[in-house]
């Protein structure tokens, strides 16, 4: 037979482009059928081929009706079965061609299948015996054999042992895919004689990506024969555009394909695709060394034993599945009721109780970035490396990242210290960045492969075209570089665990407010209950101090030293209550006082504050810097803020031998300041968080008098001013105060 005169497709594919190769549009069709492509509604013929017709031409054919090709009964019988929306469902229909003047043949097997508007009719031979009686209770037998088999490996071996039974090819094989679609024959039933294929690996590209999309459609492709001259080309209407074969069950093959399989000394070829959750998971591949011909309902049964095989898969799949994230829910259950107890997150994560972090996505470490600390748990790189990775990390959009390959990712990662060849984390948030990450170790591996995958192609005259020698003997490659396989349920625990960690912190945040709640009602009634009480108390003081003053002046002389000491003490003591009820009064009143926001120009209030204090500066040396500063403020306020902290510089400096205050003020960035700087006694910063206390006082009252208020009615006065307050110090050195302002308006807090 000669070559087809018309190319398989408009444009020339080789191994470099063969990934788009469109095979649904190819214009060869199989030799050992026929092909008719007829109007659904007026039954013409709009295209044809194959060796059965007596006539080869396109003009003899194409625009007659179905009755003037194939007779009258026939095309009767199957325009009566096309009227129905199901005839899909009569598959395949026996059609007795004898009457036909066109077509040399008698009873065929006639598929009937959409392509767009139209209606692809398939004839081909029809074998009797798979009707038979005796080959019906094999086919019985084989499906109850496969049904009973288990969720074991006995299950594949069985697919494979019966479909050799039934079909008789020399090799059948079941191919399982891996997440790249690298595939594996992970069962195999052949000929003593056949090199055997078990365990041995095939690269994605063996099966392009088209080619598997097209089996998620149209389960089954029988190959009869592999030569390249047995097909025939389509011919239609020159008009005609491109002819949809994706539900065609005899389309011609790729001739890439077909050289791929003459390599493997393949004659003919079944392919039954297993679908598992709308996701290709493998094929049952069935190779004869010659030519052959299985008729179309074997070919459907070999489809049913898929679907059933493919429905146990289904079953397996999600009993394992349910049974791992049931494991891993008591697991998060247990980690979040840890974090539960204490609102400490970080605790409960790092907990060394199993069940652990790193055992609730199978790894060997764990890391939790959190409040800007990070925290390990098991075998993890060091913390600088965990901060590369996170770098790495903060370039991604995904909240959820996995690799078993992170050596590709972060070559520098090969490096650290316990190097994580796998890698999976959650981003719990961008900024700032918050993280949990799973590590795993490199693992090294032996994978056989059914020859060298490098070796499948070779460029000849500018084209990537398949290695004339191509192999598929046993090949062994070391697999280094990389991890276990993160698995679907290692996804959902991360993501569950994160939801969990937002509760625990919504929990927190919760209690916080009520906790809150109740802090600002007690202290609103306290400060309330200060006010009244100080209020209350100066009218018996103020009488205690008139009456000891009265004692003092009239029966002062009687008394002895002791008695005018006492009463001396006593107009003291009273003074010293005085004022201590005045500044609580002060700051209950500040609570409760409104801000008024004016402009305010500080050197006044500064000035003014001066001229009360009048008496302690002329016992140090004073001085001012800068000035000019307007800002909006309430004047009352600002006033006792400066005359506190001034204060303040004049009481703990006064017992230094030559006392020094120096006040500054002045604009940066947009805001006000003013620094109070003395020589005075100092402090230990690490007490510093504590001077702005209601009542705290780090030195004695015996020492330096005053009642642990005022520095704490300026912090007050400060936040309502919403400014900020900082304090340096070194005891025997000095302290320096430093208030910054907003210049503008501010809404008051």
């Amino acid at each position: 037979m000669t070559e087809p005169d018309i190319a398989p497709y408009r444009n020339e594919y080789d191994l470099s482009n063969c990934d788009v190769e469109p095979i649904q549009f190819i214009r060869h069709y199989q030799k050992h059928g026929f092909l008719l492509v007829v109007e659904r509604g007026h039954l013409i013929v709009k295209a044809h081929a194959g060796d059965f017709l007596g006539l080869h031409t396109a003009d003899t054919v194409v625009g007659k009706t179905l009755a003037e090709v194939l007779g009258e009964e026939a095309a009767s019988l199957i325009g009566q079965v096309l009227a129905k929306e199901d005839y899909q469902a009569h598959n395949p229909l026996a059609v007795d061609l004898a009457q036909s003047t066109v077509v040399n043949a008698g009873l065929l097997n006639l598929i009937m299948n959409p392509s767009g508007e139209d209606v692809l009719l398939e004839f081909e031979p029809r074998e009797e015996k798979v009707s038979g009686s005796s080959f019906l209770f094999r086919i019985d037998q084989a499906l109850s054999y496969i049904q009973n088999s288990g969720f074991t490996d006995k299950l594949f071996s069985s697919v494979v042992k019966k479909v050799k039974s039934l079909t008789e090819y020399d090799r059948v094989m079941l191919y399982r895919f891996d997440a790249e679609f690298n595939g594996e024959v992970v069962a195999e039933a052949r000929n003593e004689d056949l090199e055997p294929f078990l365990h041995l690996r095939y690269p994605h590209t063996d099966i392009p990506e088209q080619a598997r999309a097209l089996f998620l459609i149209n389960s089954v492709r029988h190959i009869v024969d592999t030569s390249p001259q047995e097909v025939s080309v389509i011919h239609s209407h020159p008009k005609a555009g491109e002819l949809d074969l994706t539900h065609s069950v005899n389309r011609g093959s790729s001739p890439i394909h077909l050289r791929y399989l003459s390599n493997m000394r393949v004659g003919a070829s079944l392919v039954v695709a297993l679908v598992v959750n709308q996701k290709l998971w493998g094929l049952i591949s069935c190779h004869h060394n010659t030519p052959k011909l299985v008729d179309f309902r074997l070919r459907s049964v070999i489809s049913l034993m898929g679907k059933v095989l493919s429905g146990h898969l289904a079953l397996q799949e999600a009993a394992d599945f349910r049974n791992r994230i049931l494991a891993s829910s008591v697991s998060r259950s247990k980690i979040f009721e840890r974090m539960s107890e204490r609102f400490n997150i970080v605790e409960g994560l790092l907990n060394p109780d199993s069940p652990t972090l790193p055992e609730l996505t199978s790894a060997v470490g764990a890391a939790v970035l959190f409040d800007g600390e990070i925290h390990q748990i098991g075998q993890t790189p060091s913390t600088s490396e965990i901060t590369a990775i996170v770098d790495h990390l903060g370039t991604r959009a995904e909240s959820l990242f996995a690799t078993e390959r992170f050596f590709d990712e972060l070559p520098a990662a090969r490096n650290f210290e316990n190097p994580p060849a796998g890698l999976l984390s959650i981003r719990l948030t961008r900024q700032p960045a918050e993280y949990i990450l799973w590590f795993r170790p490199e693992i090294r591996k032996t994978v056989l492969w059914g020859g060298n995958p490098n070796l499948r192609k070779q460029i000849k005259k500018g084209k990537v075209d398949i290695h004339p020698e191509l192999s598929f003997k046993k090949w062994a490659e070391q697999m280094e570089g990389i991890s276990e396989a993160w698995e679907a349920h290692h996804f959902d625990a991360a993501s569950g665990l994160r939801n969990d960690i937002k509760e625990v912190i919504l929990q927190k945040y919760q209690e916080a407010r009520r906790l809150n709640g109740q802090l600002v009602e007690a202290y609103e009634e306290l400060e309330t209950f200060s006010y009244s009480v100080s209020h209350d108390l100066r009218a018996p003081l103020n009488n205690i101090k008139g009456f000891a003053q009265v004692l003092q002046e009239d029966y002062g002389a009687q008394l002895d030293d002791f008695g005018q000491e006492a009463l001396r003490t006593i107009v003291t003591s009273v003074g010293r209550m005085n004022s201590f009820i005045n500044d609580m009064l002060d700051f209950s009143r500040l609570s409760q006082q409104e801000t008024k926001l004016l402009e305010v120009e500080l050197d006044k209030v500064i000035d003014e504050v001066l001229s009360d204090l009048n008496y302690q500066t002329k016992n140090a040396q004073f001085s001012r810097k800068g000035g000019g500063v307007v800002l909006q403020g309430d004047f009352i306020q600002l006033k006792q803020l400066v005359q506190n902290i001034l204060s303040n510089a004049f009481k703990y400096s006064s017992k230094v031998a030559q006392p020094e205050i120096i006040l500054e003020s002045g604009t940066e960035n947009g805001t006000v300041f003013f620094r109070v700087t003395d020589n005075g006694i100092g402090m230990d910063m690490k007490k510093a968080g504590n001077i702005f206390t209601v009542f705290n006082r780090l030195v004695s009252k015996d020492e330096y008098e005053g009642s642990g208020i005022g520095l704490s009615i300026a912090h007050r006065i400060i936040e309502k001013h919403n400014g900020t307050i900082n304090v340096d110090s070194e005891p025997g050195r000095g302290t320096t105060f430093t208030v910054v302002l907003p210049a503008g308006i501010n809404s008051p807090t």
